[in-house]
């Protein structure tokens, strides 16, 4: 499981985010990964639990979850949003 939360998600350990592959997508590595997850799950296994908090909340109740900038991995996006906000803050 470890290694294939290696493959599709990018980030700090157990603060993971899923990355942009169109040749996964093409290839349905993430069909995959959720079915490995399912079957998991389903026979008492860990789940998936690499997962963000914040993707987590996101994947079970999509209207309760609550995003920040600290759930963002990267960093140029990180900078732009910032700026953005910055910029909002000071007119």
């Amino acid at each position: 499981m470890k290694e294939l939360a290696n493959t599709i998600l990018e980030g700090e350990p157990y603060n993971k985010t899923f990355i942009h592959s169109v040749p996964m997508l093409d290839k349905e590595m993430f069909f995959k990964a959720g079915r490995m997850v399912v079957w998991s799950i389903l026979h008492g296994g860990p789940g998936f639990p690499f997962l963000n908090p914040t993707i987590y909340q996101l994947l079970l109740e999509p209207k309760d979850a609550v995003y920040c900038i600290d759930d963002v991995i990267d960093l140029d996006v990180k900078n732009k949003i910032h700026k953005v906000y910055m910029f909002f803050l000071y007119i």
